[in-house]
């Protein structure tokens, strides 16, 4: 199984990436450009589905809504999307889009010190997940993580 975890900075990816790991003993894998040199296109996450018993903290959404939001060039065009969506729902895979209150991700960002992404850019950034993931036939569950562990596990099973 793959499960897919994505959102916005400051949304819990990780924590809910590590309850879930927790649960399964699957691995996780960030995938940021941070993480990764070669380029995030369609040969790249075709392969990354091919995979098993693995957690993606982030996955093609982030690279689209982050390359929009940063006013720089992405590998993937929308039909890419949709290719990659159709792999993901014939594979069964759990995507969870993962989000919180505007004014807790600002929160949770400063807190931390991240200088990626700025205030207005994380507006802009949480209102494009919100448009992109409803409309993508791969997404399964949609969450705040303003949830407690307990709740999580319940919503989730496991």
């Amino acid at each position: 199984m793959i499960i897919i975890i994505d959102g916005p900075d400051g949304a819990g990816k990780d924590l809910l990436c590590g309850l879930i790991s927790k649960k399964t003993g699957y691995k996780i894998e960030h995938l940021s450009h941070d993480n990764y040199e070669r380029p995030f296109n369609l040969d790249l996450y075709k392969n990354l589905l091919k995979e098993d018993n693995v957690i993606y903290n982030r996955f093609y959404f982030s690279e689209v809504i982050y390359a929009h939001a940063k006013n720089r060039n992405c590998d993937l065009a929308i039909t890419d999307c949709d290719i990659l969506d159709k792999i993901m729902v014939d594979k069964n895979v759990v995507v969870i889009h993962v989000t919180n209150s505007t004014k807790e991700l600002q929160r949770r960002i400063q807190r931390r010190g991240d200088t990626f992404i700025n205030m207005h850019e994380l507006s802009v950034v949480k209102d494009l997940y919100n448009q992109f993931m409803a409309n993508r036939k791969s997404v399964n569950i949609t969450i705040s993580m303003n949830l407690k562990e307990k709740q999580i596990n319940a919503l989730l099973n496991i």
